[in-house]
């Protein structure tokens, strides 16, 4: 219910927006009866994220907030940049987790002075494990939003969407992590 209102709602403030030059966000965060009684109030989670991070601590921040620094910082904060779009944007989900990914991938080129789109790919899989087709299930369902035609996506495709999309940004951190000599790590190394 709060995503059909929020897309209608965000669909007129864009309009507006766009006619005036304006900048809106729309949140939707209760909803009322008829009398004006609080009928549901909605929260911020993503269930299956927050099942999956239940076990995480505030003070990891401290460890990745260090990696998102300096000019090789600017590919993870992209990344943590996309993934908040593609919680906050249901029909485009995959869109954002892909671009996402995708950020993760131009560092492996910015890195290592590669500019193939395969061999990005190819080099962060060797970095962190996995290949390529690990993400192809995100990729099919991102490349018609990224070339402008609208698919709705269920709830089920999201979280598999979210969950695979959350393994790979933590183990590139992991990485990272390492690179910098920390023991630090989300995964258990295997």
């Amino acid at each position: 219910m709060r995503n059909i209102i929020k897309d209608g709602v965000e669909l007129l403030a864009n309009v507006v927006g766009f006619l005036k030059g304006y900048a809106y966000n729309v949140e939707i965060i209760k909803v009322f009866d008829n009398d004006l009684n609080l009928t549901v109030i909605f929260g911020i989670e993503i269930p299956a994220l927050e099942e999956r991070n239940k076990k995480r601590e505030p003070a990891d921040i401290n460890h990745k907030y260090p990696l998102c620094l300096g000019p090789d910082g600017v590919y993870l904060r992209r990344c943590l940049g996309d993934l908040n779009m593609a919680i906050q944007h249901l029909d485009d989900t995959a869109f954002y987790c892909f671009r996402a990914l995708e950020s993760l991938k131009q560092y492996f080129g910015y890195i290592l002075e590669i500019s193939g789109d395969r061999e990005q790919w190819e080099e962060m899989s060797k970095a962190i494990g996995g290949n390529r087709e690990d993400i192809e299930p995100i990729r099919k369902l991102a490349f018609p939003a990224r070339h402008g035609v609208p698919e709705p996506i269920t709830d089920k495709k999201r979280k598999e969407v979210f969950l695979i999309t959350w393994d790979i940004v933590e183990k590139f951190m992991d990485y990272r992590l390492k690179q910098y000599g920390s023991d630090f790590r989300l995964h258990p190394i295997p």
